[in-house]
């Protein structure tokens, strides 16, 4: 009997790679798809560039893990980001794929800040209209050095770690094995239109302060956390990024930090069956 094919964009990073495993782990074929891959052929995809049909030959799920960071402006996320997921789905769906899912964000919500949630939000809207299932994950930690969270546990090395804002932000943090498993399950459940989007994290709020004192605990060092203004750092971002200066942090990355969605909801998980591991740094 023929493996059952699913079809992952971005699957060179970091939620692509771990979701990739764990799949075929459990016995599925992976088509792991990307800009890495030369173009023309049936494993290249990237946001924005026309889609080759041939992506989608013989598969029956779509995991879609794809986003374009270069993307800056939202002009440039709309057309590249959003645009370019929205006709993913659009193809895979005429092309018989008989089970989407969309990788989001809890950074995704109605009147969030940050224009990488309002991108999010918006391919939300028409994947759940298609049929599609919604996945929004938390900060995605593991013990690697890799998405935010890696760039957090960087930021932890510092002597002195600024804060901006008050430091109390809560988090919500899904490990990358956990929502690998989610998606999983994504792929198998029969669920109702009401039970179509999950957040894909656990439930316990942990404050970003705590976030970095824990990562210095685990390098053997007391963290030395330095109170800045938000209004101050988001300036001091934007004025990097206007000169063409890496900063190494986004300022719309520190928006969806200081303006988290007040009103997260953990019920869906219940429909789902999964759990996931509380965060130990």
């Amino acid at each position: 009997m023929a493996q059952e094919l699913c079809l992952i964009t971005g699957a060179a990073g970091f939620v692509g790679q771990s979701c990739a495993r764990l799949l075929k782990a459990r016995g599925l074929a992976v088509r792991e798809a990307g800009r890495s891959a030369p173009k023309g052929s049936d494993l290249y995809f990237a946001l924005g560039d026309p889609i080759n049909p041939e992506l989608f030959d013989s598969a029956a799920f779509l995991v879609h893990c794809a986003y374009d960071f270069k993307a800056e402006s939202w002009n440039e996320i709309e057309k590249i980001n959003v645009r370019g997921s929205i006709d993913l789905f659009k193809a895979a769906k005429a092309r018989g794929v008989s089970r989407m899912v969309f990788i989001s964000s809890v950074s995704a919500f109605e009147g969030c800040r940050s224009l990488y949630g309002r991108g999010k939000l918006e391919v939300e809207k028409e994947v759940l209209r298609m049929g599609g299932l919604v996945i929004r994950p938390g900060l995605v930690w593991d013990d690697s050095e890799r998405g935010m969270h890696g760039r957090l546990e960087r930021l932890a090395r510092l002597p002195i770690l600024p804060i901006f804002g008050s430091g109390r932000e809560p988090f919500v943090l899904v490990h990358a094995e956990d929502l690998a498993r989610c998606v999983s399950a994504a792929l198998r459940l029969n669920l109702p239109s009401e039970n179509s989007l999950i957040t894909a994290a656990n439930p316990r709020l942990v404050a970003f302060a705590d976030i970095l004192k824990s990562l210095a605990k685990r390098q053997g060092r007391r963290a030395r956390l330095i109170p800045v203004p938000a209004v101050l750092g988001l300036g001091l971002l934007r004025t990097l990024e206007a000169l063409g200066l890496p900063a190494g942090f986004r300022s719309d990355s520190l928006q969806s930090l200081l303006y988290p969605n007040p009103n997260m909801d953990f019920e869906t998980q219940k429909s789902w069956g999964v759990e996931f591991r509380p965060y130990l740094a």
